[in-house]
C-alpha cells in the first residue's frame, strides 16, 4: 500500500511539473497566472485543532535545505507563530538529481483568518533572487466578500481564482521588487484594494488530457494538494 501511495506521489509532482511548464508557455496578456513561472508552491489546510498546516514544494533540484528553513522560519515570525513539527525532506519523481524537489510540512497560526489572508507575509518570507512566483492555494475555502481576486502595485502583483468543485482557492504571487519591506498586498479587501484591482482577461485552459490525469492521479490519492495545476477556471469576484 505504501509502495502505491509513494508512486502515486511521485506522478503528482510529475504532472505538476508538466502543467506547470505547459502554463508558463501559453500567451497571455494580463494574467499572470499564464505569464509567471512557479518556483515555490504552498498549500494550507485549517487543521481540527485550529492551526494552519502547510506543505511547500520547490521545484529547483538545487534549491538549498537551510534557505528553505529560513524562509519558514522568516514566515514565523512575520505571523508571530513560530512554525512547529517542521519536517523538511527531499522526494523525486524519477532516478535522475535532476528529478528530485525539496519538500516541507509543518504547522503554524494566523495565516488564515476569517475574512483575511496573509499572503503578503507569505510574499516577504518566500520571494528570493530564485523564486519569482509563488503558487499559494487555501484548501476548502470558499471565497468570501472580503477575499482579494486581483491586486497589482509597482512593487508586486497577486492573481486568485476558485478551484473546481468548491476544493479552495488559488493564488499565484509575483514580486516586482527585490525589497521585500515594500511588498504591500491587503489582507482583505478595501477601497485601496478596490482602486488596484485590474481587470483580468479570460485565460485559455490547458489541454484537457492534462486535466483528466491530474484529476485522477489526485482522487487516487485522496488528496487535493496538486490541484492548483488546474488551469482555465473562473475568478471569484
Amino acid at each position: 500500500m505504501a509502495g502505491n501511495v509513494n508512486g502515486m506521489k511521485r506522478l503528482l509532482a510529475l504532472l505538476l511539473l508538466v502543467a506547470a511548464t505547459v502554463a508558463f508557455g501559453q500567451e497571455s496578456a494580463t494574467s499572470i497566472f499564464n505569464s509567471v513561472r512557479t518556483d515555490i508552491m504552498i498549500v494550507a489546510r485549517e487543521h481540527t485543532g485550529g492551526a494552519d498546516v502547510l506543505e511547500v514544494k520547490v521545484l529547483d533540484p538545487n534549491y538549498k535545505e537551510a534557505d528553505l528553513q529560513r524562509q519558514i522560519t522568516r514566515l514565523g515570525e512575520l505571523l508571530q507563530s513560530p512554525p512547529r513539527a517542521l519536517r523538511i525532506y527531499r522526494n523525486s519523481f524519477g532516478d535522475k538529481p535532476s528529478d528530485q524537489f525539496l519538500e516541507a510540512s509543518f504547522g503554524l497560526d494566523g495565516l488564515a483568518e476569517p475574512g483575511k489572508l496573509r499572503l503578503n507575509a507569505i510574499a516577504q518570507a518566500f520571494a528570493s533572487d530564485q523564486v519569482k512566483g509563488i503558487g499559494v492555494v487555501f484548501e476548502n475555502r470558499a471565497a468570501d466578500s472580503m477575499a482579494i481576486s486581483v491586486f497589482r502595485s509597482e512593487n508586486i502583483e497577486v492573481e486568485g481564482q476558485r478551484l473546481p468543485g468548491s476544493i479552495g482557492l488559488e493564488y499565484r504571487i509575483h514580486p516586482l521588487t527585490s525589497d521585500p519591506s515594500k511588498f504591500d498586498i491587503p489582507d482583505a479587501k478595501n477601497s485601496r484594494v478596490e482602486s488596484s484591482v485590474a481587470k483580468v482577461e479570460p485565460r485559455g485552459g490547458l489541454d484537457p488530457s492534462i486535466y483528466a490525469l491530474i484529476a485522477v492521479a489526485a482522487i487516487a490519492l485522496g488528496a487535493l494538494v496538486y490541484s492548483l495545476l488546474l488551469r482555465g477556471k473562473s475568478k471569484f469576484r
